[in-house]
């Protein structure tokens, strides 16, 4: 018996869920399938053993069930030693009958090898059924750091792009929708995301309660999801910007009014979003960094809430209130 782990990874886009089993099996058959009830979309890929053995599965297809195979371990073909006038042949499993007389040599009777292929007349069946529901949108944390290299080339950058606005540990951006608008597009679409600057942190956001998060918090419809940002992302006495950039979709019609932010697991600590950039919105016409789309700004900037030192601490994100 072989000990075996599948894993079906659903690459539905803005969708980071996946499900694994292990079980043990003797060169049996397994039907893995999701329930028809499953809001996943797919197409999922599916892992057996860390090996992908199949990809692009649909939806109907996993629904209807994708077949695998458990433990079938191959058998090494044995090498058997020749006597001295005797012939080799194809895989023999030789079969020793000797004479009694000890001054013959024994005789050997070759058996034909023969591989058969058993079909087993129960297949178990492996059913995933996700944990949660497939979140309906993302939402998009940036990470401005305020190391003075990297807070000047995000600048020189703007400034390039003909704006007045440098990132947020320079100035704040303009609260005219047009001029706002056209900034913002600048800032989401620099090269130095997850260059110079740390990655661009994405995280679901469902539009009904139910089921546990990553970080095993409650799912609350609109509010996105906990987002952990390791401490080494930035140096302890290093302040950054932690800005948020949702789809306007994701909120159905209202705005975030607080986002909650610990050091620990749960966060609790409530920081207000500034009302002037929430009630903006940022149509994202670029090709890079996050979908094209229409966003809003969540900030507490010129308040210094969301600049924040992690002093070698982990940090926790989660959406709250909405207005």
């Amino acid at each position: 018996m072989a000990t075996c782990s599948i894993l079906i990874l659903n690459k539905e886009p803005g969708c980071f869920n996946s499900h694994s089993q292990e079980f043990t099996g003797n060169c049996d058959s397994y039907v893995v399938r999701i329930s028809p009830s499953s809001e996943a979309l797919g197409p999922f890929d599916i892992y057996l053993d860390g090996t992908l053995v199949q990809s692009d599965v649909t939806r109907e297809e996993l629904i209807d069930g994708v077949v695998v195979t458990c433990g079938c371990t191959p058998t090494p073909t044995p090498t058997p030693t020749l006597t001295p006038g005797l012939s080799p042949t194809t895989t023999p499993t030789p079969t020793s009958t000797p004479n009694t007389s000890p001054s013959q040599t024994p005789t050997y009777t070759p058996t034909p090898s023969v591989t058969t292929t058993t079909t087993p007349t129960v297949t178990p069946t492996v059913t995933i059924t996700p944990s949660q529901t497939s979140p309906s949108f993302s939402a998009y944390l940036f990470v401005d750091r305020n190391d003075s290299t990297v807070r000047n080339a995000l600048a020189s950058y703007m400034a390039s792009q003909g704006s007045s606005f440098g990132g947020f540990n320079v100035n704040s951006p303009s609260s005219v929708q047009a001029t706002f608008d056209a900034q913002m597009n600048s800032y989401i679409s620099y090269s130095g995301w997850g260059v110079s600057e740390p990655q661009i942190y994405v995280t679901g956001v469902t539009s009904t309660n139910g089921g546990l998060d990553a970080y095993g918090n409650a799912i609350q419809a609109y509010k996105f999801q906990t987002v952990k940002v390791d401490a080494s992302v930035v140096p302890p006495n290093e302040f950054a910007f932690y800005t948020w950039i949702v789809p306007t979709g994701a909120t159905n019609g209202m705005r975030y009014d607080t986002i909650v932010f610990g050091i620990s697991n749960p966060p609790s600590t409530n920081f207000y979003m500034n009302d002037t950039f929430s009630q903006l919105v940022v149509n994202y016409t670029g090709s890079t960094n996050i979908p094209q789309g229409t966003y809003r700004v969540y900030t507490t900037k010129p308040d210094t809430g969301l600049r924040i030192q992690n002093n070698g601490n982990d940090l926790y994100f989660r959406g709250n209130n909405l207005e």
